[in-house]
């Protein structure tokens, strides 16, 4: 069989993709990745030398990821789920979905990515079943395979052919790469449906899991360290150092990304400034403002007339 021609990234400091950051003091403090604002679609190659991967905290991509991991030792992290990832490891994970990966402890960390907008493709028809495998999973049910290596250069040849799509200029582009984008949509979802390849073990860190959904809960409102940190029978600073070992974060910086990634989904649905602060636990417009362009990279104005374009 023919080498898959996906675009190969060897990276020198961690990497494209969204997959690999750096919170340093002269970064931004938190993150979500925006290589979608230009392009519908994104595909990544990444390689990088383990020790350079770096990606310190949970962040949130403004679409869909395809995640593959072509090598052994990885972890992917959704929130209070941990999967360890060999080669083949198949992951899939929506817009609402804070998550992170860890490198795997030597070696040479690679893995491929498709980044894309579902709006993208939506139109093709069969919108609940193509994107089944993001939004429909069991309760319970890992998110993530393992895929064999007949599997493996099956979504490569495709993901190839997409990215060939993606860099050329030709007639009727648009539509291959929406068609070449669907057919790797629909096998990952086949894959994930049928179990083909063996199930991923999936490991759930309870520890948070009533913070998270008591964030969620009341993200409308103000949210006091204080009552947090009673809902979970916690000391402030345990809470603290609990948040900073699980999620790379203070609780303080998870409620804020939290609050920013909700809001997209009320700005694209129309919704005044005002209406979109009041649902997202902000009284002041400017200070959301501020910490919206801070996160997202452009102002809510823009980015509601970005997704409702």
């Amino acid at each position: 069989m023919r080498k898959p021609e996906v675009r190969r990234e060897i990276l020198d400091r961690g990497g494209s993709g969204g997959d690999c950051m750096d919170m340093g003091s002269d970064k931004k403090e938190y993150y979500a990745v925006q290589e979608l604002y230009q392009e519908n679609v994104f595909v990544a190659h990444n390689i990088c030398p383990s020790h350079m991967h770096r990606m310190p905290a949970l962040h949130f991509h403004d679409g869909y990821e395809i995640f593959l991991s072509l090598c052994d030792g990885c972890v992917y992290v959704v929130e209070e789920e941990i999967y360890s990832l060999n080669r083949g490891g198949l992951i899939m994970v929506n817009d609402r979905e804070l998550h992170r990966t860890y490198a795997p402890s030597q070696g040479i960390y690679e893995r491929c990515i498709v980044s894309f907008v579902p709006d993208f493709i939506s139109n093709l028809g069969m919108e609940e079943e193509l994107f089944e495998g993001f939004l429909n999973r069991p309760a319970g049910k890992p998110r993530c395979i393992c895929l064999t290596e007949e599997q493996i250069q099956e979504l490569l040849q495709v993901i190839g052919l997409l990215q060939r799509y993606i860099e050329e200029q030709r007639p009727g582009g648009e539509m291959l790469r929406k068609l070449a984008l669907s057919q790797v949509v629909v096998l990952c979802n086949g894959y994930l449906k049928g179990e083909a390849g063996s199930a991923q073990q999936m490991i759930v860190s309870r520890r948070l899991q009533p913070a998270f959904a008591y964030i969620r809960e009341h993200i409308g409102e103000i949210i006091r360290l204080d009552d947090l940190a009673e809902h979970l029978f916690l000391s402030k600073a345990q809470l603290i150092r609990l948040f900073k070992a699980e999620t790379g974060m203070t609780p303080n910086e998870y409620i804020t990304l939290f609050r920013i990634m909700k809001s997209r989904e009320y700005l694209t649905e129309g919704n005044s400034l005002l209406k979109v602060c009041e649902l997202v636990g902000y009284a002041d417009e400017s200070h959301f403002i501020r910490t919206f362009k801070k996160i997202m990279g452009i102002t809510p104005k823009q980015y509601g007339k970005l997704r409702r374009h």
